[in-house]
């Protein structure tokens, strides 16, 4: 009988990383059924020759646990608490605080008033589940990773650490995106809570239940399964019978549930991950009103991605930019109502509270609805990020260009903790305070491997890789090269001057071809 191994050494941050990240590229043909190792399965083996020896499976035998948390590096032990509350597809040109001229938003305006608001904050990666990897990672979803789930080796995650950290942790969400089977995103957390049914959420599969999906409902193909998110979503919610039944006031129910659980109101971090406004757009009868009160015709609030020409004549896309409204116009409602009553629990002044947007939402701006093409138009890739220190400390706007993932730095260095040095993450409490006036020069905004943007002083650059970006079966609208727009003239982003602006446009695309290489070196050091 063979000498058992002697048992494994304590597995550093950086062997864990390096180990896991090789398995994960030893076992890709597995997961994605493709290679050799499709055709002819590894074998199972024992580790050595005893009848109760334990068996590894292929692709994870070089997972080592994570590396215990160690010493604390917290500066202060003041008593600190984090809100945040991240609202899906918010465009930042329907915000007042932003020059939203519709008049939806005036709980979210009030926040903004009260707090530091970036007006140039742009997602590093789109969409919904990059946005928040580089958010829990602190780290830059480009060049390196599209739509996936978290990895053993995303360690540690922004919650993990305020665990090490003696913080007690809730997640609230109804983005039912980061709860599919293995996703992860509630890694870290002491307490979470889940809401389903947002879109086509298989939540509820009852055969029984019949919906008419008529009223809410246009084909682009006649296929019938086209109309199976639609069903699905009205099959969800089909014993909602008040405004408190729809997500958005649930989601924020449950989030001052949590609060008012926890006995003591100190190191508390929370993060409320709302859906809405993303669709559908299915608003209560009261907002739509507010936003349209002639509104007549279909409601069309889950219609189908694509081009919009050919699909929906001009009183549709009305109908739906209405819908879309009147959610946007129930949010701020459910939002404030949210912060009043952390008003009333004391909480509102001792917490760093930070409310944000992932990205916006194409209704026609470019020819498409919904997100179905990877073009980082301002429509699409313009967020808001609003903190409020506690007390309303620091300046009311900064101008400089930010990313999103930055919050996750900001969270660290506001709570007196060491940012992890993997992060590409950086702080904006130099910002907040009025200490510094920048700490980027320029933002991207990307899809994995479908096309960049990048955005510096007026100027926002596009450059599109082969595939969808460029070209979609059954969509008319193509993309033959890059683009260069001038945002201060063309904030809306139509008028091309790539012909005219040969140098500026070849001297964008060298800043974000310097970006990945820089991205790539500080990667190098952790793998």
């Amino acid at each position: 009988m063979k000498d058992r191994p002697e048992a494994p050494k304590p597995t550093t941050r950086r062997t864990f990383v390096k180990k896991a990240a090789a398995s994960t590229v030893a076992s890709g043909a597995l997961l994605t059924g493709c290679g050799p190792q499709a055709d002819e399965p590894a074998k199972l083996k024992p580790l050595y020759d005893d009848p109760h020896s334990p068996v590894n499976l292929p692709g994870r035998d070089d997972y080592q646990r994570p590396p215990d948390w160690g010493p604390s590096t917290r500066k202060n032990w003041d008593a600190k608490n984090v809100i945040v509350i991240m609202l899906d597809s918010f465009r930042a040109d329907h915000l007042g605080a932003l020059g939203g001229a519709m008049g939806l938003t005036p709980n979210l305006d009030r926040f903004a008033a009260e707090s530091t608001l970036f007006k140039h904050c742009y997602p590093e990666g789109l969409p919904t589940i990059p946005v928040r990897t580089s958010l829990f990672t602190g780290k830059f979803t480009y060049p390196f990773r599209p739509w996936q789930v978290l990895h053993p080796e995303d360690h540690p995650l922004l919650a993990e650490i305020l665990w090490s950290e003696g913080f007690r942790s809730g997640f609230v969400s109804d983005t039912y995106h980061l709860h599919k089977p293995g996703y992860g995103f509630s890694r870290g957390f002491d307490d979470v809570v889940w809401l389903r049914g947002q879109e086509g959420d298989p939540y509820i599969r009852d055969p029984r239940i019949k919906v008419d999906i008529e009223p809410f409902y246009k084909s682009r193909t006649g296929d019938p399964k086209e109309a199976d998110q639609i069903r699905q979503y009205l099959t969800n919610r089909h014993d909602w019978k008040t405004e408190d039944d729809q997500f958005t006031p649930r989601v924020m129910g449950h989030a001052l549930d949590w609060l008012k659980r926890q006995d003591r109101k100190e190191n508390l971090f929370l993060w409320v991950d709302s859906f809405c406004p993303h669709e559908p757009w299915d608003p209560p009868d009261r907002f739509l009103k507010q936003v349209a009160p002639d509104f007549s015709g279909k409601k069309l609030i889950l219609p189908t991605p694509g081009d919009a020409e050919g699909y929906l004549d001009a009183a549709e896309m009305k109908n739906i930019q209405s819908l879309y409204a009147a959610v946007v116009a129930f949010v701020d409602h459910s939002v404030g109502n949210f912060l009043d009553e952390i008003k009333q629990m004391g909480l509102y002044d001792d917490t760093m509270i930070v409310i944000a947007t992932d990205h916006g939402e194409p209704f026609g701006d470019h020819g498409i609805v919904r997100k179905v093409r990877p073009w980082a138009y301002e429509e699409l890739a313009h967020t808001f990020l609003m903190v409020r220190e506690p007390g309303g400390q620091g300046v009311q706007q900064v101008d400089s260009y930010v990313q999103l993932t930055d919050l996750t730095a900001t969270i660290l260095d506001h709570l007196g903790i060491a940012r992890p040095p993997q992060m590409a993450s950086r702080s904006l409490m130099p910002l907040i305070l009025g200490k510094e006036e920048k700490v980027r020069d320029f933002a991207v905004c990307c899809h994995h491997g479908k096309a960049v943007n990048v955005r510096t002083d007026d100027w926002s650059y596009h450059y599109f890789l082969d595939g969808e970006a460029k070209q979609k079966p059954d969509s008319k609208l193509t993309k033959d090269g890059p683009e260069l727009y001038n945002t201060k003239d063309d904030p809306t982003e139509h008028n091309n001057l790539i012909a005219a602006e040969p140098d500026r446009a070849q001297a964008m695309d060298q800043m974000a071809r310097d970006l990945t290489r820089e991205l790539v070196e500080h990667e190098q050091q952790f793998v």
